[in-house]
């Protein structure tokens, strides 16, 4: 298992806030990121590929840097691209525990697995099993 020492831990905190907290603080999804999704969803409804969009794992305090009209711009523009492109939203930002991170928003591997395992069996095999009619095989 990957660990740091509680003030590597807080030094590397320190500066992922000092990165993203202004950005978090001020977030209002548009411009040229914003329209490569849109053409990149249309593209994939075009060609028949399925797509899911998912908000990734972040850890409490990361996510308390997020004030909420922040986070209500946010919500409000993936769930009107997930509407618009007929693509389900999957909100992972608390799918795992504060542990898991060594700032806040970067995974050490278990935690990477332990998020990909728990996308597999609750976002991915269910959308095969859907589409098969029956269990996923290998799903078990």
């Amino acid at each position: 298992s990957q660990q740091i020492d509680p003030p590597q831990r807080t030094a590397m905190t320190a500066r992922a806030k000092a990165e993203y907290s202004g950005v978090l603080g001020n977030l209002t999804p548009g411009g040229g990121a914003t329209a490569a999704l849109r053409e990149l969803l249309g593209v994939c409804r075009d060609r028949g590929i399925p797509v899911r969009l998912v908000l990734m794992p972040e850890g409490a305090e990361f996510r308390s840097w997020y004030p909420p009209a922040s986070l209500a711009r946010l919500h409000a523009f993936l769930a009107g691209v997930s509407t618009e492109f007929g693509v389900p939203l999957v909100d992972a930002q608390a799918w795992l525990p504060d542990g898991a991170f060594y700032d806040g928003h970067h995974m050490f591997a278990a935690g990477a697995e332990a998020f990909s395992d728990r996308l597999a069996r609750d976002v991915i095999a269910p959308f095969f099993r859907s589409r098969s009619g029956g269990p996923a095989r290998g799903a078990d």
